[in-house]
């Protein structure tokens, strides 16, 4: 019977790899969340200012 040590160890990479990828497209979204967020605030605060005039 051949041993499943080596696809063990490949699973571990792939699912160490799939996570690290998870988190670095985790991050990316919360720049743009927050990105979207100023853009909003600041969109709202003109709409503010040109509702107040």
């Amino acid at each position: 019977m051949k041993s499943l040590a080596p696809i063990g160890k490949k699973l571990s990479f792939c699912i160490k790899e799939l996570v690290e990828k998870m988190g670095q497209r985790i991050k990316q979204s919360e720049r743009e969340l927050a990105d979207k967020e100023a853009e909003n605030q600041e969109l709202l605060e003109k709409t503010n200012r040109t509702s107040i005039n």
